[in-house]
C-alpha cells in the first residue's frame, strides 16, 4: 500500500509539473519567452540546474540555442552540427540520450552548458528529441545533480512529454508565421496590381488639357485636401482618383 501511495503522489507531482509547463507554453508570450518559462517550471518541479531548447536551422544545418536557463551568455552562442555531441546525436537519430555522469562521457562536449565553470561537481544529462511531422527539429536537454539512485527513465519520459508539448507550440508558431508571410506577399501583390492599374502611365493623353490634369494631380496629391472630380461616365474619373490617392 505504501508503494502504491508513493507512486500515486509521484504521478500527481508529474501531472502538476506538466500542467504548469503547458500553461507556460500557452501563455501567449513570444515563443522564446514561453520556452524560458517552461524551462523554469521544469527546474522548479524536477530540480534541474541547467536546461535548454535547441532548434535546427535547416538553411545552415546547424543546431542553436533557442531558449535556456542557467547557461552563461557564451554558451547561448554555441552551435552544433547534426550528429555532433549529445545534442547533435539526438537530433540526428531522433532518440533520447541519458548520460548518468557527464565527466565520464567523451560524447559530452560542454559547449553550451559550460559545466566546468560550475566547479568539480558531477552532473547527469538527459537529452530528448523535439519531433515535428515525424522529423527531429531540435532537442530538449537538462542537467540534474548527480545521484546514483536517480530514476533516469522517469526523467527521460517526463522530458519527452515536455518535448512533445514544445513541438505543438512550434507548430502553432510556424503556422502563424506562414499565414503572416502569405498575407504580406498577398498585400505586396495587390499593391503592385493597383500601382500598375492606376499608375499615371495608364492614363492616356498628351494634349494641353491632359498635361494640366497631370500638374493638378501632382499638386493636390501632396496635400490633405478634399478633391472633387467631375466628368461624364467613362472619362477616367476613377483612374484620376486613384492616381491622386
Amino acid at each position: 500500500m505504501a508503494v502504491a501511495a508513493n507512486e500515486a503522489r509521484t504521478d500527481l507531482r508529474s501531472l502538476a509539473a506538466l500542467s504548469d509547463v503547458g500553461r507556460a507554453l500557452a501563455s501567449g508570450l513570444e515563443l522564446r519567452a514561453s520556452l524560458e518559462r517552461a524551462l523554469e517550471k521544469i527546474e522548479q518541479h524536477r530540480g534541474t540546474v541547467r536546461g535548454a531548447v535547441f532548434l535546427l536551422d535547416e538553411s545552415s544545418a546547424e543546431i542553436g540555442v533557442e531558449a535556456a536557463v542557467g547557461i552563461p551568455a557564451e554558451g547561448l552562442r554555441a552551435r552544433y552540427k547534426v550528429g555532433e555531441g549529445v545534442v547533435g546525436r539526438v537530433v540526428q537519430s531522433g532518440r533520447p540520450v541519458v548520460i548518468p555522469a557527464t565527466t565520464r562521457e567523451p560524447l559530452v562536449m560542454d559547449r553550451v552548458f559550460l559545466r566546468k565553470r560550475s566547479g568539480n561537481a558531477e552532473w547527469s544529462l538527459v537529452c530528448v528529441p523535439i519531433v515535428l511531422e515525424r522529423k527531429p527539429v531540435g532537442a530538449l536537454a537538462a542537467d540534474f545533480p548527480f545521484n546514483a539512485n536517480r530514476e533516469y527513465q522517469s526523467d527521460a519520459q517526463f522530458l519527452s512529454v515536455v518535448a512533445a508539448m514544445i513541438a505543438q507550440a512550434l507548430r502553432a508558431q510556424r503556422t502563424v508565421e506562414s499565414e503572416r508571410n502569405r498575407l504580406l506577399a498577398e498585400n505586396v501583390h495587390l499593391r503592385q496590381e493597383l500601382e500598375e492599374r492606376y499608375d499615371l502611365s495608364n492614363i492616356v493623353g498628351t494634349s494641353g488639357p491632359m498635361r494640366q490634369v497631370y500638374e493638378q494631380i501632382a499638386q493636390v496629391a501632396q496635400t490633405n485636401t478634399t478633391v472633387l472630380i467631375r466628368g461624364e461616365s467613362g472619362t477616367g474619373k476613377e483612374l484620376i482618383a486613384h492616381a491622386i490617392h
